[in-house]
């Protein structure tokens, strides 16, 4: 199939198009998001006086850096729709490019959110079961 020629129609690119700007704008917003969360975690080493547990501190990174991560794969998946658009001749190897990046964008997603929720299960629920099983005062 890679040595075949097709090129979609205007009808076509346009609705290709609109994918990679939607893909675009929620890229940017993971990344805005993440770092904007990092930044405000950060912020924590700034004052001393500020009382930060060291493992919501770790998490709240690994969260922060998850968003950022899949920002940024999310913008390259853009990438390979914009040029489905804006080529000729190569739009079904693109296509093709575009679904091995968007399947490598899904394969981080599922190992980073297992990684969270593991994280959560392990050191989170132990706590609320002791919170909920404790009587209260």
């Amino acid at each position: 199939m890679r040595g075949q020629k097709y090129e979609f129609d205007d009808e076509e690119n346009k609705i290709i198009l609109l994918v990679a700007t939607r893909m675009t704008w929620a890229g940017i917003i993971f990344i805005v998001y993440g770092a904007i969360n990092l930044l405000s975690y950060l912020t924590a080493f700034l004052y001393p006086d500020m009382e930060v547990e060291w493992s919501d501190m770790i998490y709240e990174l690994a969260v922060t850096s998850m968003y950022i991560i899949i920002g940024l794969l999310t913008l390259t998946v853009a990438k390979y729709f914009r040029l489905i658009h804006g080529t000729d001749g190569d739009d079904i190897t693109h296509l093709l490019e575009a679904f091995v990046s968007l399947a490598k964008l899904k394969l981080v997603q599922v190992i980073l959110f297992s990684l969270i929720i593991l994280y959560i299960l392990i050191d989170k629920v132990p706590f609320v079961i002791k919170m909920l099983s404790s009587p209260p005062m």
